[in-house]
């Protein structure tokens, strides 16, 4: 029995279709930022999909992106350099946030609503 942990964060770069043997994959490159003030930080992952679901994805998975993947199998590979390593692992589901088309315009619920117009008519009977 595997471990399965669920990470959110934004795509590092675009994902690129490959051919593993018989079947497609792609690799997220997921940055989770952590700490605050002059301990902040970023933490990387290296997320494969395989099959059919990283065809579908692929279109979707460009840098800045949003991403929630739950993952299986996470374990830690050495990378280049003598003190790093990065964090590689299976997705098991993968979601992803909308993205807004047009930055400059607010989203819907960001939008101001309008004030409502005073009322200039003084001769409506008031009921009490």
């Amino acid at each position: 029995m595997s471990a399965t942990t669920v990470i959110t964060g934004r795509l590092g770069r675009d994902a690129v279709l490959r051919d593993a043997g018989a079947t497609k994959v792609i690799n997220l490159a997921l940055a989770v930022n952590y700490g605050y003030g002059q301990k902040k930080g970023t933490q990387w992952y290296d997320i494969a999909v395989f099959g059919k679901q990283a065809e579908s994805l692929v279109q979707y998975a460009v840098k800045g992106s949003i991403w929630c993947v739950s993952v299986k199998d996470l374990h830690i590979e050495p990378a280049k350099g003598e003190y790093q390593a990065k964090l590689v692992g299976v997705a098991l589901d993968v979601n992803f946030a909308p993205q807004q088309k047009n930055n400059d315009e607010p989203s819907p619920a960001a939008k101001p609503k309008a004030a409502p117009k005073p009322a200039d008519d003084m001769e409506v009977d008031i009921p009490f």
